[in-house]
């Protein structure tokens, strides 16, 4: 009888906990404010913040549902104020919400209200249902977002939710630091004995504490009626039953205080791989009366799961419904890379991509190729199937987009994969495509794929494969110009692109509309521009460079003193700012592919004047030429040549460069302003 009771016991079904008043509560309570908290001004001891986290309190917890099991509840509490206008983007939020098969997490307590000063009296609106809507975002997210009322500069926003998640292999993420400065925020977790998680912490901020107590946690058992077998002696009926134990639970509370914000500079991936926060993976499970189980998946878990899955493996197994594709390939070429190539133009061109991200497809693939429309998991998984019709040897990659964050190789999770690609081994050599974008072409992968890694999901294995930038970004430009009598730069200016610079001109490049607001923008940046004439060639062979001539005229170039003409060489391609400015970079530069900008001015010296002064050649390389920058005048009678280069061979700097690359930057910079002198005869 014993052994039978235990056996139930160890049935997660069986578990219902007896109360939750052991969890935290919010310091402050939702919807009352003081009206100091309303006067006090935090702009003097935060110049540069335009909203600032009074607090940031998260609950997390277990409750026991019969028909889920165990449930993950996160209550969140949150209470900023809006320093002034440009932090209004803030009483914007969002929550997203995770589902799979037929487990999902859901948000309920939606409330928030707005505090502001009116008359000096405190006046709060409440958030309504009209300020809250959802928004699919992909097979296996949706995301609730809501905007505040009645928000102004100095107004206080607060709001509160819970989440209840079916998913117990992991708990929420949490963030102490934002892109504003936080006052203070907390995380308090509390766990069963019979649950084991791995805590990852992340980040450069320090926390001001971590405390940790045990406490017994009451569960009552409920044992349904139950026919057991007696062998010989025939079978018994127990009654159903109800029994009272107790648990062990530790509770572990982080606290920070005071955490700077975040300050985002380029070449960035996410910011949420950097902000200082805690992770948390399920590693274990033990409960009584069984042995310790380990539960971290393996990749082999996460390929059985997707293989077969409706929405991923058994879709990539049909493909007799492309065979009007097929044949129309083969009869073009019999060569496979040929063949390859072809494939991935003919779904990219029949495609648009509808914008959503996800590694499954959203409807079957024959309904996507009817329809012409659908996410990245449709697309590229259904480029997969025409890849193996061909007889190629093809698969797709899960990954996880720059935007959505790195992937820790050690954490088997598939809820941070977010998007699939295409992947084909031909002659011992690998071939990704992301067949979503119309201007790609086929030997590049879009920015937003190029995040260090991704993985292989085969019938037969799994396995990492590098996602590098297969090509660097080219863009050359040479100028030539001669002075007008009226001090106009007259002349012609010619630009090449290639690899990912033709590819991004191109995207920009799409129609007549975008070709007048291109020309638009070079006017409008350079003060004095007019473009008189512009021509483009190869804008519809994605597989080639793009070159543009331009007809120029540009005034207010020169200025005179006396007998002297001052101008700066750098009329194009100038780098006029840092685009690094912290003091100290934490976070690695990721440029993601290399870069390679060069420019060349020809410019004819007036008759009369010869050259009085000229910045000095110089020559500047990176620890193992990581970055080579090169800048030249030369003078050849009355020519004059200035050619400046800039080179990027490393696409990724750890924190420990960060300096070296700085001041790298600091010195191109204060090249491109100096100025050439000439002087009259």
């Amino acid at each position: 009888m014993r052994h039978f009771l235990m056996s139930l016991l160890c049935g997660l079904w069986l578990l219902m906990p007896f109360t939750n008043a052991w969890a935290q509560r919010s310091p402050e309570r939702l919807g009352r404010i003081e009206k100091s908290g309303l006067e006090t001004d935090y702009s003097k001891d935060f110049p540069d913040a335009n909203a600032i986290v009074l607090f940031d309190f998260g609950n997390v917890f277990f409750e026991y549902n019969s028909q889920k099991g165990f449930q993950v509840i996160f209550e969140k509490h949150i209470r900023l104020k809006i320093l002034n206008k440009d932090g209004l983007d803030w009483a914007n939020g969002s929550v997203s919400l995770y589902r799979q098969r037929g487990d999902r997490e859901v948000i309920s307590k939606l409330n928030g209200f707005t505090h502001n000063l009116e008359n000096a009296k405190v006046e709060s609106t409440k958030l309504t249902s009209n300020g809250i809507y959802q928004e699919e975002v992909s097979e296996n997210w949706q995301e609730v977002k809501f905007t505040m009322p009645n928000v102004r500069e100095g107004s206080v926003i607060e709001y509160s939710y819970t989440v209840t998640s079916d998913f117990n292999f992991t708990l929420p993420d949490w963030y102490f630091q934002k892109e504003i400065p936080v006052l203070y925020s907390e995380l308090n977790v509390k766990i069963p004995e019979y649950f084991k998680y791995k805590t990852l912490m992340k980040g450069y901020e320090p926390l001001s504490s971590h405390e940790e107590k045990m406490s017994v946690q009451k569960f009552n058992i409920f044992v349904p009626g139950q026919t057991v077998s007696q062998g010989m002696q025939g079978s018994q009926r127990v009654p159903a039953q109800n029994y009272s134990i107790d648990a062990q639970a530790t509770t572990r509370k982080w606290i920070s205080t005071n955490v700077p914000a975040f300050v985002e500079e380029p070449y960035l991936t996410s910011s949420n791989d950097y902000m200082t926060g805690l992770e948390f993976e399920l590693s274990a499970v033990d409960f009584p009366g069984q042995f310790f189980k380990s539960v971290t998946n393996t990749w082999e878990d996460i390929r059985k799961t997707l293989i077969e899955s409706e929405k991923f493996g058994r879709q990539i197994r049909r493909g007799n419904y492309l065979g009007t594709l097929v044949q129309e390939i083969i009869g073009n070429t019999s060569d496979p890379r040929r063949q390859m190539i072809l494939a991935y133009e003919m779904i990219q061109n029949r495609m648009k991509w509808n914008g959503r991200n996800s590694i499954y497809v959203t409807k079957t693939i024959r309904e996507a190729l009817n329809e012409g429309v659908g996410s990245s998991g449709d697309i590229n998984l259904m480029l997969v199937v025409l890849l193996r019709e061909l007889g190629l040897e093809a698969n797709p990659v899960i990954i996880s987009t720059r935007r959505n964050g790195k992937l820790h190789p050690a954490r088997v999770m598939l809820s941070k994969f977010n998007y699939v690609i295409a992947h084909v081994r031909l002659e011992n050599e690998d071939y990704l495509f992301d067949a979503t974008d119309p201007h790609c072409p086929y030997f590049l992968l879009p920015e937003r794929c190029l995040n260090e890694q991704g993985r292989i999901i085969s019938e037969e294995y799994t396995n990492w494969i590098p996602l590098k930038a297969p090509s660097n970004s080219y863009r050359m430009l040479m100028a030539e110009y001669v002075l007008s009598e009226d001090d106009q730069l007259v002349g012609k200016v010619q630009q090449l692109s290639r690899n990912y610079a033709a590819y991004q001109l191109k995207s920009r490049l799409f129609n007549d509309d975008d070709y007048k607001k291109y020309q638009a923008s070079l006017e409008n940046g350079f003060v004095g521009m007019n473009i008189q004439a512009y021509q483009v060639e190869n804008l519809d062979d994605l597989s080639a460079g793009i070159k543009e001539v331009f007809d120029l005229q540009l005034s207010n170039v020169f200025s005179r003193a006396g007998n002297l003409i001052y101008f700066n060489p750098m009329l194009h391609e100038r780098l006029e700012k840092n685009p690094f400015s912290l003091e100290e970079r934490k976070y690695p530069v990721d440029y993601g592919y290399p870069m390679d900008r060069s420019y060349m001015l020809n410019f004819e010296i007036p008759e009369g004047y010869e050259l009085d002064d000229a910045p000095e050649n110089i020559r500047l390389a990176l620890p193992e030429n990581a970055g080579i920058f090169t800048y030249q005048v030369t003078v050849l009678g009355n020519k004059l040549q200035v050619m400046s280069r800039i080179q990027i061979n490393q696409t990724l700097f750890v924190f420990s460069d960060y300096k070296l690359l700085k001041e790298f930057y600091n010195i191109v910079v204060n090249k491109h302003s100096e100025q050439i002198v000439l002087k009259k005869i």
